[in-house]
């Protein structure tokens, strides 16, 4: 699928322009968004909106372009708040749980408990 395609190569330029700007202050994380993420946004919005009249309703593609497409206004808070990230995976990896052996292994099967 072109569209998905198309889709991933635009949010990795987003991340690349947020990798650019770690540790700078809001203030000029905004002025760097909006010179150059906010045109980007604006492409993959407007890659969504042309696409999605030309594909199955129905299909898994449609259902996500309609969800990303109805959300615009949050995603697009990012651009004018510094204080926000691009996406949750620094939170995310701060709240899951640590690997442990006896969390690896059930109980059961573990040599490690015998």
């Amino acid at each position: 699928m072109k569209v998905a395609t198309e889709t991933v190569e635009r949010m990795a330029k987003l991340w690349q322009v947020e990798e650019t700007m770690r540790g700078q202050s809001p203030d000029a994380r905004v002025a760097v968004r909006q010179q150059t993420s906010a045109a980007i946004v604006t492409e993959l919005f407007a890659l969504w909106q042309k696409t999605l009249p030309r594909i199955s309703g129905k299909s898994k593609l449609a259902e996500a372009i309609r969800y990303a497409m109805s959300r615009r206004a949050i995603f697009e808070r990012f651009l004018a708040d510094g204080r926000i990230e691009l996406d949750s995976n620094i939170v995310e990896r701060a709240i899951r749980p640590q690997a442990s052996a006896d969390s690896l292994y059930p109980s059961s099967s573990s040599v490690w408990k015998h």
